[in-house]
């Protein structure tokens, strides 16, 4: 005897055709949830939540999803990153234009001298 995968189409119908017929406020029928554990090893969460409509907090309440998020503070370990002393003297960049016109720049962020370069090569930008 073969049987056939459920798929999540096929669920995604039945909460459509339920939803159709159901009364406001009335909770999703245990035949359904029984077909949403089965997909549970098929897809991911995310997917069957989104596809089926329905929350995290339902998932979780059928204890299909975990109560808490799988990292907590606990799991997530903290780096100490040991920066290299700021320069004294910062570097400084010097360009001339064939005109003579010099931009000398110091401690600019990449966007300020980005577009001070741009604004300097090509005045139409200013």
């Amino acid at each position: 005897m073969t049987t056939t995968q459920l798929t999540i189409e096929e669920v995604e119908q039945q909460f459509k055709q339920w939803r159709l017929k159901k009364q406001p406020r009335e909770k999703i029928p245990s035949y359904l949830w029984d077909l949403v554990q089965q997909l549970m090893g098929l897809y991911p969460p995310s997917r069957i939540i989104k596809r089926l409509c329905l929350s995290t907090k339902q998932m979780r309440s059928k204890g299909l999803l975990p109560l808490t998020d799988a990292l907590t503070k606990e799991s997530i370990p903290f780096v100490n990153i040991n920066l290299p002393p700021l320069l004294s003297n910062p570097p400084e960049i010097v360009i001339r234009r064939a005109d003579g016109t010099q931009l000398s720049c110091t401690n600019l962020s990449d966007d300020q001298f980005s577009l001070s370069i741009k604004v300097f090569l090509n005045p139409a930008w200013a």
